[in-house]
């Protein structure tokens, strides 16, 4: 059943109806923009011309790390998935703050701060990385005992980490398609760009013109704020409370998009690209490689969500059902099942972005915010040793 998309508005009190256990849009507040180089960890004295480099990307959602084992390679402007070793670990991060956006810090020292010791283990010894540059996202940005939480993350895993602003997460999720697809030239012919990405905390919108942001907004729609009030009332039969859900979500969007002034005459040829757990799933391919530059249409998003919410509905008669599943430690099933519900809640806000900008189609980007991290600063080291050895 896909549900209404009808034009229609959400008032103050429908956010009431089911009280989410944290800060419902993660990405209300922003970061300034500091100097590059905060986030860098560096293990080598003399800097090689070429630096193995690798990031760890600390999202609402999880924690990421992706290394380059073939920086020469990548010098020469070759992008390959094979010349990078990437891994995450879903923390739900976000999830340890409260309504005050305090970040339970008992909570991150047992659920997230040991994966990140450990990538920062892999990197070092594993692949003996020159540096490993690490940044964070909403939920840290979002955090208001963030510096506590820096300094947690330093004292045990020796990290500097660099919470990078709205913007700079806007411009990376840019590069890391851009360097990264294989028709390079037919996307940097059109001068109109839209970026969708629907991560945990929000979904953001982000408008560019000849590779310029020039407009962003962020959705209350992320996907696990979208989990959290489905999971609020457990007796609800699983499809009932998906479709309510969704209605909400995209009365929502449309709400806060009526709002939002584009800042262009028209975008309905603009470029798409689409990144997020619902955007890549709903490929139906199994990884990021396969994923990447797939084209999905409304009618492909609509046809995925109905299928993956009849598989769901099989399997899970309420809520509570599903929830038990998620939350069942040892559960090797959980990960997939999660993705199948982020799906399912996912997809409506996207549709609803689609239709508002006469989007007719997007393509998946399978190098998310991390990709475009490494890209930006392994050019800008490359470019800096260029300069030194000059």
């Amino acid at each position: 059943m896909r549900p209404n998309l009808s034009n229609g508005m959400i008032t103050n009190s429908c956010s009431g109806i089911v009280r989410p256990a944290f800060s419902p849009n993660l990405n209300q507040y922003d970061a300034p923009a500091t100097d590059w180089r905060t986030g860098e960890t560096w293990f080598t004295n003399v800097r090689p011309t070429h630096p193995k480099i690798a990031v760890i990307e600390l999202s609402t959602k999880a924690v990421k790390l992706l290394v380059n084992k073939n920086p020469d390679n990548t010098c020469h402007n070759i992008f390959s998935f094979y010349d990078f070793y990437r891994e995450t670990t879903k923390t739900e991060t976000g999830m340890l703050l409260d309504f005050r956006n305090t970040m339970d810090e008992s909570g991150f020292v047992e659920r997230v701060l040991p994966t990140i010791c450990q990538y920062a283990h892999t990197a070092q010894r594993q692949f003996q990385v020159d540096m490993i540059y690490t940044i964070a996202t909403a939920a840290y940005r979002t955090a208001s005992n963030q510096k506590r939480i820096l300094r947690l993350i330093k004292a045990e895993a020796g990290l500097n980490v660099r919470i990078l602003s709205k913007n700079e997460e806007a411009n990376a999720s840019l590069h890391a398609y851009i360097f990264s697809c294989s028709q390079r030239e037919k996307l940097l012919a059109s001068h109109h760009h839209i970026l969708i990405d629907q991560g945990g905390g929000s979904t953001e919108i982000s408008l560019f013109n000849n590779k310029e942001l020039v407009n962003s907004c962020s959705l209350e729609t992320g996907t696990t704020l979208l989990k959290t009030l489905l999971f609020r009332k457990l007796s609800e039969e699983l499809e009932t409370g998906i479709n309510r859900i969704s209605d909400i979500a995209v009365l929502k969007t449309q709400k806060e998009l009526a709002s939002f002034d584009d800042g262009s005459e028209s975008l309905e040829n603009a470029f798409c690209i689409g990144l997020g757990t619902a955007i890549t799933h709903a490929t139906g391919a199994p990884n990021n490689r396969t994923q990447h530059e797939k084209v999905l249409t409304i009618a492909k998003l609509v046809a995925k969500r109905e299928t993956l919410l009849a598989e769901l509905c099989q399997s899970f008669n309420t809520v509570a059902d599903i929830k038990n599943t998620l939350t069942r430690e040892n559960n090797y099933h959980k990960d997939k099942i999660d993705r199948m519900l982020v799906t399912c809640l996912g997809i409506p806000v996207i549709i609803s972005i689609m239709e508002h900008f006469k989007i007719q189609q997007l393509t998946v980007s399978g190098t998310s915010l991390f990709y475009g991290a490494f890209y930006e600063q392994f050019f800008q080291l490359h470019s800096s040793n260029n300069s030194l050895h000059n």
